[in-house]
């Protein structure tokens, strides 16, 4: 990992200030964006004890907390965060909470039926919804999405400083990609299709302990408005023989190991023409993803 990568650490103190902002916050309710379910209070998500310590930080990005039906677990939740928003409970009490349930999530099991088949322990990762308020329906409306990214999950992601985002779902996958960020997609593991945990262990590395994205992307995590942090991301190549066809593999011929992204765009417009280059940041997230390249910063 480059040296702009070590200087990047993940920050407890900001994370849980974070936390704090998000269970005083009914922004969206307000604006009558959504109408609240029965735990009325933002959700911070877990991040295991470990996760602090850990030197391949992996971030579980998930859409939205469930709408729940005010079981057991609803009520206990909804009254600890309710505790902490007060200044009464540890946010460590709120994880030590949820860490009960987990078995409990998804249908039969499929929590941690998913995470034990993909072989990352759960106190060493953390985890993070889009939108932190449950609502009626289960289904964040945009304005409410967007709220919340502004207001609370982009800073969240740069706290927790993960090396690796992995976008959980469809929807998780989306909006990882329209907000520009670096990520890896696997499967919600409440889908319904079959899962090959064999290809997911291998896209987050959890088979030969590295992750397949060392970049720290909380360090490019870009605005709507495609701002940076200033950093330059540099593209190492992974797969050197060419693995593409068509269009694709004329553009993945214009790669150089240790180029920035601008310079890849730069040679692909030189040869191939200016709407060729306009591909390039898909590619590199295609390419991310099957593990073909990697980004590094300096």
């Amino acid at each position: 990992m480059s040296q702009a990568g070590e200087a990047l650490k993940p920050d407890p103190v900001v994370f849980e200030a974070i936390c704090k902002q998000a269970v005083a916050c009914d922004h969206c309710f307000q604006h009558k964006f959504a109408t609240q379910s029965f735990v009325d209070v933002a959700q911070p998500r877990y991040v295991g004890p470990r996760y602090w310590r850990e030197s391949r930080r992996r971030l579980f990005l998930f859409m939205n907390p469930g709408e729940g039906h005010a079981s057991v677990e609803d009520r206990e939740m909804r009254a600890a965060l309710h505790a902490f928003h007060a200044g009464s409970l540890a946010l460590d009490s709120i994880f030590s909470g949820q860490r009960s349930y987990m078995g409990q999530w998804g249908r039969n099991g499929k929590f941690m039926d998913f995470f034990n088949a993909i072989k990352v322990p759960l106190d060493s990762i953390a985890m993070l919804n889009v939108a932190w308020c449950a609502v009626k329906g289960d289904k964040p409306p945009a304005p409410m999405l967007g709220a919340c990214w502004s207001r609370f999950t982009r800073r969240t992601i740069t706290a927790l400083a993960p090396t690796q985002i992995i976008a959980c779902g469809d929807s998780a996958e989306r909006f990882a990609r329209n907000a520009q960020l670096s990520f890896t997609k696997v499967p919600h593991y409440a889908t319904r299709r079959p899962i090959d945990y064999s290809v997911v262990r291998r896209l987050i590395g959890s088979d030969s302990g590295e992750a397949s994205t060392p970049l720290p992307v909380a360090s490019v995590v870009r605005s709507r408005t495609g701002a940076t942090t200033g950093r330059v991301t540099v593209i190492r190549l992974i797969e050197k023989r060419n693995p593409k066809s068509g269009k694709s593999r004329l553009r993945y011929d214009c790669y150089r190991d240790g180029m920035t992204v601008a310079e890849y765009e730069t040679s692909v417009a030189a040869r191939l023409g200016h709407a060729e280059a306009a591909k390039c940041r898909a590619d590199i997230e295609w390419d991310l993803e099957r593990r073909f390249i990697r980004l590094e910063e300096r």
